[in-house]
Order: C-alpha cells, then structure tokens, then sequence
C-alpha cells in the first residue's frame, strides 16, 4: 500500500573503518577549485594511528538508519557480499529498524567497505574505497511503488540506468518525491545525466564543491562566479529543482526555494570543541531536513534539526552512533544554536 512516511533509500552499503592519525601535513592549494585542501604523508614511511574504529557506512545505510530514528519508516536499497560482512551489516542495520527486503545478496562478491584517514587535528578526513558489491546494484522499478519518496545517494555500477528507471517510476505517479545527494564521482563521469535529473528533483543535497562541480558544465558559465553560492543556487534552481540545499562545512549550510527572492544561511552560533569526525556530517544532517519534511514541517524547522542531528554525529566515529531520536532532535534543534540568516538572491 501507497504510505507518504515511507522512504526508500538508494546508493551503498559497506561496513567503515576508521584510522585517526595526527603526522599528515595539511596543504592549501586555493589554485584548485574543486580541492582547495589537501592531506600529505610521507611516501614510503609509517605512522602510528592514534585509534581505530568500525562502523556501518555508505549513504542509503546512514541516511535509512537516521530516517528510521526520526520515526520514518524507511528501507535501504543495496547490495551486499555473501560474506561474514555482510551478514554484519545486516545485523547492525536491523538494529535500527530498516527494512532490509531491497537489500540483495551476491555470491562471490565481496562485500564494500572504506578506509578513512581523519586528521586528528581538523577531524576531517580523506576515505579510500572499495565498491566491489554496488557495481551489481539494479534498480526494479515495482520495488520503488509503494514509498512516497525516494532518496538517491552516490550510485556505482550502470548507475545512469538506474537513474532512467527511477524518472520513469516518478513520471507515472506525481505523487512521489526525490531527494538527490549525487556522489562527485557520478557528476564527474556524466554532469549532464545529473543535470537532467535535477527536474525530477524535489530536494537537491550537495556541498559546495559538487555543486561547483554541476553548475560548472552549464552553459555561459564564468569560472569566477563558481565561487558564489548565490549564483549556484540560482544555476541549480533553474534547471527545474524545488529546493537546493548546499553545505559549506563548518561555514554552514545554505538553503534555497526556486522562485524565492532570497536564500538562507544557517550556522552554528556556538563552536562545538567536541568534534571527532566529520564523516557522517552531510548523511546525517540530510536524514535530519527529510524527516521534517517528510512530517510536514516548516523549512527553517528542517535546517534545524539537519543542523541538530549532523552536530550530534560529528562527536562520535561513524555515522550513526550520534543519531538523534525524535525527542532528542526537539530538544537540540530548540536551544537558540543556530542562526538563520535572509539574504537576497542577486
């Protein structure tokens, strides 16, 4: 049966695996647009990690999981290895309540999984990957009936297929809603599939450099405007999106509703020094905003409990040991630590 509080999320599954080191050399390279930071070691010497972590990663398990904690019911969309990760993965996400019925097992295949380098001193990170198990991914259009919404996270294997039948599943029934959170890969290996998609869109949630990364390939581009978050929302909006979200790391998040006059910026007004890893900051704060869409909420209400849920995670490694639930997300979101600021879209 057709339910509007079910949500189907699309993209990996893999178990992460953390090292935290505090030896690699921050360098600043702001020559290059799309990496203006990066992290350096030694070639060829070894280094000490000061802690080492496991967790349950990819983008369909973290934002499934921390939808479910919201009280949505929500499925996860992926494919696993016939292996003992496997079977670990499932026992973790039935933790949290996902469905598990989209969730389809391969023989032979070894299940994904990610190494992450975070820095002890920024508590950003760097993640190496393998996803051996979602090259297999397929979507059926009759498993994707009976949700309301649809999220779509990085996507691998023939994942522009995969994105044809999820618009022809959206095209026979109005009623369904996508949210889209492209990986970069997929925007650099085909900007104008993603471009496309973006009509189909209700909700589009990217960083500001996968957003650089999209507008960039639209036509009567000028390589210094790129750098404006003004003039990347207004390039997104008007390729048929309802709303854009782009986030900024620690400068904030940036929200936009086509055919509004202005754009929203919210940020945290007190500075968190809990901070341990940053990797399941943009899943959790996307779990966060739908699920108060999906209740009917108000958009600044949305920010905020991004906003609340994202500061949560970051004090833990992994995605999901931070996850606030329904109560607690009320509590954090209500506490006056985030401003919203109006600023008119030139």
């Amino acid at each position: 049966m057709f339910n509007f509080n079910k949500v189907i999320c699309i993209g990996s599954l893999g178990k992460d695996v953390f090292f935290s080191v505090s030896e690699g050399k921050i360098l600043k390279t702001p020559q290059d647009i799309l990496s203006q930071e990066k992290i350096a070691f030694e070639l060829g010497a070894k280094y000490k990690i000061k802690s080492y972590q496991e967790s349950v990663g990819g983008c369909a398990a973290n934002v499934s999981q921390g939808l479910s904690k919201l009280g949505i019911q929500s499925a996860c969309c992926s494919v696993i290895g016939n292996d003992d990760t496997g079977q670990w993965l499932i026992k973790e996400l039935k933790k949290n309540k996902v469905k598990l019925n989209n969730i389809k097992a391969i023989k032979k295949i070894s299940s994904d999984i990610s190494i992450i380098v975070v820095d002890d001193k920024t508590h950003d990170h760097v993640i190496f990957y393998n996803r051996q198990a979602n090259e297999h991914l397929k979507i059926v259009s009759k498993d994707l009936k009976k949700y309301n919404w649809i999220f779509i996270g990085s996507l691998n294997g023939n994942w522009t297929n995969n994105l044809d039948k999820i618009i022809e599943v959206v095209k026979k029934d109005k009623r369904k809603k996508i949210a889209f959170n492209p990986g970069q890969g997929n925007i650099k290996e085909n900007p104008q599939k993603i471009i496309r998609m973006l009509k189909f869109t209700e909700v589009l949630l990217v960083n500001k450099d996968e957003a650089i990364e999209i507008v960039m390939h639209m036509n009567n581009i000028q390589k210094e405007d790129l750098r404006k978050i003004s003039f990347l929302l207004k390039k997104i909006s008007q390729k048929g999106v309802k709303q854009v979200i782009i986030t900024e790391g620690k400068k904030g998040v940036n929200y936009y509703k086509t055919g509004d006059l202005c754009y929203y910026k919210v940020i945290n007004t007190e500075k968190n020094n809990l901070v341990i890893d940053t990797t399941g900051a943009g899943d959790s704060f996307n779990s966060g905003f739908l699920a108060g869409t999906i209740k009917g909420k108000n958009f600044k209400n949305n920010l905020y409990w991004g906003m609340a849920n994202s500061e949560s995670v970051i004090q833990y490694y992994g995605a999901q040991k931070g996850l606030l639930n329904s109560s607690a997300i009320k509590r954090k979101s209500l506490k006056n630590k985030y401003q919203i600021k109006e600023i008119k879209l030139k």
